[in-house]
């Protein structure tokens, strides 16, 4: 079902809500859906979640996290971004990116097609995950972000 997306200009993206899972079980899914015990070596602890102003994040993106409307079905790979429509479209939730603290700026660390979905559906706010020690700097990076607490 994804096929018949690939390409397709933003203009004629069928209707879809972007619903996030919020949830710490679902966070192993930012890393393309990481196995969980792996995940959780890598990242003990449940992952904090921010949300931020989607043209501020992009505003302080190290230039590889970047990417504009114009280079979603040319920059990575264009499947992906696919298969998140269609799975948007079937109603189902997306965990948010992941990001993490680079030299005063952020680097998305999991989720770039994701990010190029909600800068074309226009999206004002977005839910990042952050780890707990990179928290302070993206505090500080950001003027404009509000915590939330993982779903258990």
């Amino acid at each position: 079902m994804a096929n018949k997306y690939r390409n397709l200009p933003i203009s004629e993206w069928p209707h879809f809500e972007v619903r996030w899972d919020l949830s710490v079980a679902g966070q192993r899914f930012f890393d393309d859906g990481v196995n969980h015990d792996k995940f959780l070596e890598s990242y003990p602890r449940p992952l904090k979640i921010a949300w931020v102003c989607l043209a501020e994040l992009d505003s302080v993106l190290v230039p590889a996290s970047r990417r504009s409307n114009n280079e979603i079905w040319t920059i990575g790979i264009p499947e992906k971004v696919a298969d998140i429509i269609a799975y948007l479209v079937d109603g189902n939730s997306i965990t948010p990116p992941a990001v993490a603290e680079y030299h005063a700026k952020l680097v998305i660390v999991g989720g770039h097609h994701r990010l190029a979905v909600c800068r074309a559906k226009n999206m004002e706010t977005v839910p990042v995950l952050v780890e707990e020690n990179d928290a302070g700097a993206l505090a500080q990076i950001l003027k404009a972000l509000r915590w939330q607490d993982a779903i258990q």
